[in-house]
């Protein structure tokens, strides 16, 4: 899964990533409430967030992508676990938190809480931290880190926040997790670590890849996804 890209997608891939435009010219960006112009490169698409956007689906295609990763490092993997945790906000009023996207039980028997988060760098919020190489991706990370790790640990939790963007860039926990993982398929194949970490990286990335490529190989046209030819 998650493997293969169609022609368009290789193709849009192939323009994103060498600087060539995408689409014929700018236009209106036609998802809902969004009054923001479509650019030629692509970069609006990867960052809109109107109404009938297609990030959740780019994050799908890494958590589904991260999770069979993991089981094939041998962990115990869950997509989607039912990890509910209740706390107090400022107001202290009761409310309920959902830390992990997937979940990894490690060697001591510890669940970790994956949170995986895929930014766009390009988007308006992102370009003054999009100036240093993957500074927009650890201000992600410590967003993550400070909204749930404690309620994690409170509940004996490991709270593991997965950033990447839409350029391939990781943030340095997810880079220690790869790690681990490349430990463990290592332990399981018994190949060469460094064969093992190039396989977790190149997992990660295709799949990063694939869900960016998803997005721009679709124009939209009212409700209606054409692809591009």
């Amino acid at each position: 899964m998650f493997q293969k890209l169609t022609a368009s997608q290789y193709r849009a891939a192939l323009h994103f990533n060498l600087l060539i435009p995408i689409y014929p010219k700018e236009h209106k960006c036609p998802i809902s409430r969004c009054k923001a112009t479509m650019d030629c490169f692509g970069y609006h698409a990867l960052a809109c967030g109107g109404m009938g956007n297609t990030r959740t689906a780019r994050h799908n295609v890494l958590v589904c992508s991260l999770v069979q990763l993991a089981r094939q490092a041998g962990s115990r993997a869950v997509k989607d676990p039912p990890i509910i945790l209740p706390v107090r906000d400022s107001q202290d009023n009761l409310t309920n938190l959902r830390p992990a996207d997937l979940s990894i039980l490690g060697d001591n028997n510890v669940t970790s809480c994956v949170d995986v988060t895929i930014i766009s760098n390009l988007c308006p919020s992102n370009i003054g931290s999009s100036a240093k190489p993957g500074k927009a991706v650890e201000v992600s990370q410590a967003k993550k880190v400070a909204k749930h790790e404690k309620a994690c640990m409170e509940n004996n939790l490991d709270f593991v926040p997965f950033a990447v963007d839409v350029c391939g860039v990781h943030g340095s926990v997810a880079i220690d997790l790869l790690h681990r993982l490349a430990t463990a398929y290592q332990a399981r194949s018994m190949k060469p670590f460094s064969q093992c970490l190039t396989f977790c990286y190149r997992r990660i990335s295709f799949a990063i890849q694939t869900a960016v490529a998803n997005q721009l190989s679709l124009l939209i046209y009212g409700t209606r996804w054409v692809e591009i030819t």
